[in-house]
């Protein structure tokens, strides 16, 4: 239960943007977010989706309004592992999905809300990452823009490379906590490389 708990904390912060994968069971799909973290670093959590011939987000089969929307882990960056059903629901509360009204239509592009990153950092109350999707030549291509609302709104988003977290121990239940996040990804005005890392305050 540590180890799940644990996890809970960190899902909400992951990116990456990305072309088509394919990994056995789950077939053909793109990468939405990654998690890459301290504890257990060869792990990585992978959120996908999935587009059809003309690189629009697929429904979700149990609700239309939606996109799929699925996670696995890679352990040791390579083999496949289904989440826990108990990891799973954890993520659903902490990375919820917004889409426009004509996204049944459209299905070009949806919002996901970021909870809970205020235990590192309170300017980041109102982080989200849009989603879009598109064709490049003849591939698609997912990509995940970082930023925030209100005040502490970012001069320029970020289209994520990778997010790393780093966590400690506590003595009290979850027994870890997210201390710092450190983002990777190029800023979208200039398109030059950009890092930036927001720190638990002490």
């Amino acid at each position: 239960m540590k180890s799940y708990a644990f996890l809970l904390l960190l899902i909400v912060n992951i990116s990456v943007a990305s072309g088509v994968k394919t990994l056995v069971p789950i077939g053909q799909h793109y990468e939405v977010f990654r998690l890459e973290k301290s504890e257990n670093p060869q792990n990585i959590l992978v959120v996908y989706t999935r587009l059809d011939d003309n690189c629009l987000f697929e429904l979700n089969p149990e609700n239309s309004n939606v996109p799929v929307f699925g996670f696995y882990w890679l352990m040791d960056r390579k083999n496949y592992k289904p989440v826990h059903p108990l990891i799973r629901r954890g993520i659903s509360k902490r990375l919820q999905v917004e889409t426009p009204s004509t996204f049944p239509q459209e299905r070009n592009n949806f919002t996901v809300l970021v909870k809970d990153l205020t235990k590192v950092d309170r300017t980041l109350e109102n982080a989200y990452v849009k989603v879009s999707s598109r064709k490049d030549g003849k591939s698609c291509v997912v990509k995940s823009s970082f930023d925030t609302l209100g005040e502490s709104k970012l001069a320029s988003a970020l289209t994520l490379d990778k997010i790393y977290a780093e966590s400690e121990i506590t003595f009290l239940p979850p027994f870890r906590k997210v201390i710092m996040l450190k983002i990777q990804g190029q800023n979208e005005k200039t398109g030059l490389p950009e890092e930036k890392i927001f720190q638990e305050k002490k």
